[in-house]
């Protein structure tokens, strides 16, 4: 089966189940567009960090077309059309999400000057 015809079919299913499926929709075209017309267990794990890896710098986004591909395997692996595909590690989208500010740097400078049962006490706050 090729990419394109079983991501049509996947989402027939969840239009089927009356699942709202616009925006997943668009990105799992775009990922087929991206990939081209190969057969699904042609897919490769590099195809996915090519589709995930402009979305490094917006861990939701990167995490949301994550699952939905994620979803899309299962789907056919399940099915028997496409053997398990080694999806890439969820930990390279690890992109802080707050930095540290003056006060926060104070506090944790004087928290490891502290002795260590204060450490323990202030932590439990």
């Amino acid at each position: 089966m090729r990419l394109a015809e079983g991501i049509e079919l996947f989402l027939a299913r969840k239009r089927d189940a009356k699942v709202t499926f616009k925006q997943p929709e668009a990105m799992l075209l775009h990922f087929s567009r991206q990939v081209g017309d190969v057969r699904l267990s042609e897919v490769t794990t590099q195809n996915i960090v090519n589709y995930l890896d402009p979305n490094l710098k917006e861990p939701y986004i990167w995490h949301v077309k994550y699952q939905l591909l994620r979803r899309l395997f299962e789907y056919w692996v399940f099915r028997g059309v496409m053997q398990p595909l080694l999806m890439p590690h969820k930990g390279c989208a690890s992109v802080p999400r707050s930095y540290p500010t003056c006060t926060t740097m104070r506090r944790s400078a004087a928290c490891s000057k502290a002795p260590r049962r204060a450490r323990q006490i202030s932590r439990v706050r």
